[in-house]
């Protein structure tokens, strides 16, 4: 199974591509975020990730060619003072990301959305 995983950079995405490369092929998608990210995600992968580097809003429908799930943990926004600083930039990384994600999956591909902003930020679920 061919499984794009977006936020991949962060730390359930690093966990879940470590955890799916033994078994599966995945592309590792997103910003990166902190030093070593891509070669943090490569290691001990035996050549089965590949990585997309850049912005989730610019992947184009070719680049999900042949992708039977698409796990999307990209997303953003930091809870650290009660409030998010950039709440434009928090929409665009958390909704605006997933929405495009889903419109350019290919037909009959899963889609995972995950967010953990949505479980330990202290504002309302949508």
């Amino acid at each position: 199974m061919l499984v794009l995983v977006t936020g991949a950079f962060g730390y359930f995405g690093l966990a879940l591509v470590r955890a799916l490369a033994p078994t599966h092929e995945v592309i590792a998608a997103g910003r990166l975020s902190r030093p070593g990210g891509a070669a943090a995600v490569l290691a001990g992968c035996s050549g089965r990730v590949s990585l997309l580097v850049g912005d989730v809003l610019d992947l184009a429908g070719e680049s999900l060619r042949g992708v039977d799930a698409v796990v999307h943990l990209a997303g953003g926004g930091d809870v650290s003072g009660g409030a998010l600083p950039d709440p434009d930039g928090a929409r665009r990384d958390n909704v605006d990301s997933a929405a495009h994600v889903a419109r350019i999956a290919p037909p009959g591909c899963r889609l995972i959305l995950a967010s953990s902003l949505c479980v330990y930020a202290p504002l309302d679920r949508p």
